[in-house]
C-alpha cells in the first residue's frame, strides 16, 4: 500500500467519520481506520453496467435508492462522461455509493464551472467506519486532477 494523497492534506482534525490515516494502492483498494480502531478494506470503483443489480438487492435501509431506472440513468451518464459514479464495496458487495456530476443542476455552481458531488449513500449496516468520508475525497481528489475547484 502506498499512502493515498487525500490524507497528506495537513490540518486534518478529528470529528466524527473522519479518518486519522487512509491508504490506497493502485487498483483503488483503500485501508483506512480510527486512532486506536482496526483497519477495515474498502474497495472503491467505478460503476460498470452489471452493478446496477447489486445495488437493488441491498438492504441497505429507507434511504437507499435501488431504483433501476436511476442507475440505468447513472450507467449511462457514467458512460458519456457526464458524472463519475463511485461505488464502495466490502467483501464483494456494495456498501455506498456517490457520484460527481461534472455539469451540476445548481446555477452558482454550473456558473462557475464547479462539478457537484451529490448523492451520497452508505448502507445503514456500514455507516460511522468513514466509507462516505473515502468517497468523497476520492471524488474531490479526481475534479482537483481535472482542473476543477
Amino acid at each position: 500500500m502506498r499512502p493515498c494523497r487525500c490524507s497528506e492534506r495537513p490540518g486534518i482534525h478529528r470529528a466524527r467519520g473522519q479518518v486519522d490515516w487512509i491508504e490506497a494502492d493502485e487498483l483503488g483498494h483503500f485501508e483506512w481506520g480510527y486512532a486506536g480502531f482496526t483497519a477495515m478494506s474498502i474497495t472503491l470503483r467505478e460503476i460498470e453496467p452489471g452493478d446496477r443489480d447489486l445495488i437493488a438487492g441491498v438492504a441497505g435501509g429507507p434511504a437507499w435508492r435501488s431504483d433501476i431506472a436511476l442507475w440505468v440513468e447513472y450507467v449511462l451518464d457514467h458512460q458519456n462522461g457526464r458524472r463519475i459514479v463511485l461505488l464502495a464495496f466490502e467483501h464483494g458487495k456494495p456498501v455506498g455509493y456517490r457520484t460527481l456530476k461534472w455539469a451540476s443542476d445548481y446555477v452558482p455552481f454550473l456558473s462557475a464551472g464547479i462539478p457537484e458531488i451529490n448523492n451520497l449513500m452508505v448502507a445503514a449496516h456500514a455507516r460511522n467506519r468513514g466509507i462516505g468520508t473515502a468517497i468523497i475525497q476520492e471524488l474531490e481528489q479526481r475534479a482537483r486532477g481535472a482542473g476543477k475547484r
